[in-house]
């Protein structure tokens, strides 16, 4: 494929006009967005997306603060738990294999 060959072509030879065009390719895909999501719920064109984006940010945020204090803690003290009895588990069988396979099974599911 010559497209990455012209893209490293043109960044060579004009450094800054690349960094440029990337800018502004983000934000003509961000806008592409917006407008998407502005037809797709039938919102007003002045809608701002990006204070509905901030205020979803936040209430995702705040529900996750709002796991009481215990719940951390058995968080916090199972995960510890768990990568001791891999510790135990790698010491006695000298398989790291095994130890990472099972921690990407659990958190990564």
């Amino acid at each position: 494929d010559t497209h990455w060959w012209t893209s490293l072509v043109q960044m060579i030879k004009h450094p800054m006009l690349q960094s440029q065009y990337h800018k502004l390719l983000v934000q003509v895909r961000f806008h592409e967005l917006r407008v998407h999501f502005l037809k797709a719920n039938n919102l007003p064109v002045k809608f701002r997306v990006s204070d509905y984006l901030m205020k979803q940010e936040l209430h995702v945020f705040q529900k996750i603060v709002h796991i009481s204090t215990f719940a951390w803690i058995m968080i916090a003290a199972a995960i510890n738990l768990c990568y001791f009895l891999m510790g135990i588990v790698t010491y006695t069988t000298e398989s790291q294999r095994i130890v990472g396979t099972t921690l990407s099974w659990i958190f990564i599911g």
